[in-house]
């Protein structure tokens, strides 16, 4: 976070690499289809070395940030992951393989709200056990999310989630975000619109 005193900017770092594109996900959402990629292409994935770089920058901004992780990615990379959290900055969960719950196209359901708890749930694990802190925050691989998927993040035991953008080129949601601005707020159950009572999530939507 960064703060004059009288604004504050909240900095966060999504981890995730290529192929982790709504396009291109659907292919290798199984582990075994993602090991045949990796072991057909050496040297496919090219994000993990910018986290040195992203790392050096903050440092020297003394700034803390958010970095929501593929569990995938951090278990394949432990090395990485660790160093994210020796400098101190919070680990959040940004899905198990970064597949998208929502069809990019049409935005209805791939898989079922059970399937995503049972994934999520397995994501959060991960994450927790590597980083030795609790998972608090989730953000929606792609950021296709519904309201569903919010109550679901709250039974199991998330904070808040930081997927909802009404300044996206196109409305990654399943609702017409009514009332929805840039300010954090907490949603009605079953739905991505703001509600009149508190609830144990918040929603951070994009600036």
């Amino acid at each position: 976070m960064i703060t004059d005193g009288h604004t504050k900017v909240i900095v966060s770092v999504d981890i995730e690499d290529w192929y982790h594109g709504p396009t291109m996900s659907a292919q290798w959402d199984s582990r075994n289809s993602l090991d045949r990629l990796l072991s057909a292409t050496p040297g496919i994935e090219r994000a993990y070395p910018y986290i040195d770089i992203v790392l050096e920058l903050l440092e020297r901004h003394k700034v803390k940030a958010t970095f929501f992780w593929v569990a995938e990615y951090a278990r394949r990379f432990p090395a990485f992951f660790d160093k994210v959290v020796s400098a101190g900055h919070e680990i959040a969960c940004h899905g198990l393989t970064h597949f998208s719950k929502l069809n990019y196209r049409t935005k209805q359901s791939v898989f079922s709200l059970r399937e995503f708890k049972k994934r999520t749930l397995t994501a959060k694990q991960i994450l927790e056990d590597m980083s030795g802190q609790p998972i608090t925050g989730y953000r929606a691989p792609n950021a296709y999310i519904s309201g569903a998927m919010l109550d679901a993040l709250e039974e199991l035991g998330f904070k808040y989630d930081s997927s909802v953008s009404v300044s996206s080129i196109y409305n990654k949601t399943d609702s017409n975000l009514t009332g929805v601005t840039t300010t954090p707020y907490y949603p009605k159950r079953g739905e991505l619109h703001p509600g009149d009572q508190p609830r144990g999530l918040v929603e951070f939507p994009w600036p």
